[in-house]
């Protein structure tokens, strides 16, 4: 009987065991099951997540780059104004020192005043000019902090490309204008102070001396600035060549027509020809150039 109750007992006791083994495991079951379900709702919504930044961020390079487009055409047609301004006062230097304007003795002394005016404004018409890459340049380092790390390097090179053919072009082409503008300066010189000496002739395209030695030093710094005024063209055109902007090229098709006759010339004086033209080679001693 005590035998019986013992196996009796073990039998329960091994029921309890299994029955509380089967509900372990079936929690542990339904735990797992829960874990996998919230592991993959998680992951479910960091894709919805990661989605939904990156259409933010494309989105964000979209309106960067409207913003980076519009700060580069802003540049431009500044740089397009400034050029346009600056080839009008230039437009005036040529009127100038065309031989049947500094051939008139009795205005003379008039264009040298005007030359020096016209050419101080145009030293301060290329300084803001060079004020315009200094400005571009914080405007462009505020705008490249808004970019994404990974995409600053496109922007940079797009940027350093236009600005340094831009600015390579400037460059080059006022060292050469400097001696050309000296020149022009020097011969409204000449005629201002030997008005007294100049010939009065029919032909107005003939700057003509009393002075041989007048003559010569006339001739031979107008033979100067028609050297400097070709050296300077083929540089425009290498540039050109080379793929960089010629905004300030005689040749430019963003140039305005600008009124040749320069202010201070005879009112009966009327300048023949295209700014483009070059004038006729004044002669000494009343000779006719070339």
């Amino acid at each position: 009987m005590s035998d019986q109750k013992s196996k009796l007992v073990l039998v329960v006791a091994l029921g309890a065991a299994l029955g509380g083994g089967a509900y372990l495991a079936l929690d542990y079951y339904q735990d797992q099951q829960a874990l996998r379900a919230q592991v993959k709702a998680e992951a479910e919504q960091k894709a919805v997540e990661d989605a939904e930044r990156k259409a933010q961020e494309e989105q964000r390079v979209v309106e960067l780059t409207a913003e980076f487009e519009s700060f580069l055409n802003g540049f431009i047609a500044e740089i397009s104004k400034a050029s346009r301004e600056y080839k009008a006062s230039k437009a005036v230097m040529k009127g100038l020192v065309k031989p049947e304007t500094m051939a008139m003795a009795a205005y003379a002394e008039e264009n040298y005043k005007l030359g020096e005016a016209t050419i101080l404004n145009m030293k301060l018409q290329m300084d803001e000019m060079m004020q315009i890459f200094q400005k571009a340049d914080e405007q462009f380092e505020a705008l490249i902090e808004k970019w994404p790390e990974g995409r600053r390097d496109t922007i940079n090179k797009s940027w350093s490309e236009l600005r340094d053919a831009r600015l390579n072009q400037l460059v080059g082409f006022f060292e050469s204008e400097n001696d050309v503008l000296a020149a022009m300066q020097e011969l409204l010189f000449i005629c201002s102070e030997n008005k007294e000496l100049m010939a009065i002739g029919d032909d107005p395209s003939i700057v003509s001396f009393t002075d041989e030695g007048v003559a010569a030093q006339f001739n031979q710094q107008y033979i100067r600035l028609q050297a400097l005024q070709d050296l300077q063209t083929e540089l425009m055109e290498q540039l050109s060549q080379d793929g960089e902007d010629s905004s300030l090229s005689e040749k430019s098709s963003e140039q305005e027509v600008v009124n040749e006759n320069a202010q201070g010339v005879s009112a009966n004086s009327e300048p023949s020809g295209s700014q483009q033209e070059p004038a006729e080679r004044p002669a000494r001693q009343g000779r006719r150039g070339r």
